[in-house]
């Protein structure tokens, strides 16, 4: 006999873990924003020259400047391919990594119940699923936030 209150507490946890899995597929069809080709190009300019880029450029969309941090990760993965698929897995990976230790840290402050629905509630969430899902500077920054 399943006692209720193990699926009651598994159900959230099974749920999150489908939706996480969810955002790995079809990663070719993703959303490519304007600023992310110039940031390719700027990549290229410094491999070319065989510099590293401290700073970055100037916002197309805002005029304001951007921080080398986009940048940096995008070199890195550039170091390995060119190709947009694995920078776009590489992206989903930090961002369901990065929700993964916010829920691990969560279990560990408030228990597994109350983890199992913050985890559901982070995997369910369609902004997170859209963000993780394409390469932008800016959605960089949840990661960094949960850490």
């Amino acid at each position: 006999m399943v006692r209720t209150s193990n699926i009651a507490e598994n159900l959230p946890w099974a749920v999150a873990a489908l939706f996480f899995c969810l955002r790995f597929t079809l990663p070719g069809d993703t959303v490519y924003i304007f600023d992310e080709s110039l940031f390719q190009i700027r990549i290229d300019e410094h491999m070319a020259n065989g510099t590293f880029p401290w700073t970055s450029f100037w916002g197309s969309s805002l005029p304001i400047p951007y921080g080398a941090g986009g940048l940096w990760f995008y070199f890195i993965l550039r170091l390995f391919t060119w190709n947009p698929i694995p920078i776009v897995l590489c992206h989903i990976g930090l961002q369901v990594g990065s929700a993964l230790i916010l829920i691990g840290a969560l279990r560990r402050a408030f228990g597994k119940e109350a983890a199992g629905w913050a985890a559901l509630l982070i995997a369910t969430s369609p902004l997170h699923f859209f963000f993780s899902r394409h390469p932008w500077d800016n959605t960089l920054l949840m990661p960094l936030g949960a850490l």
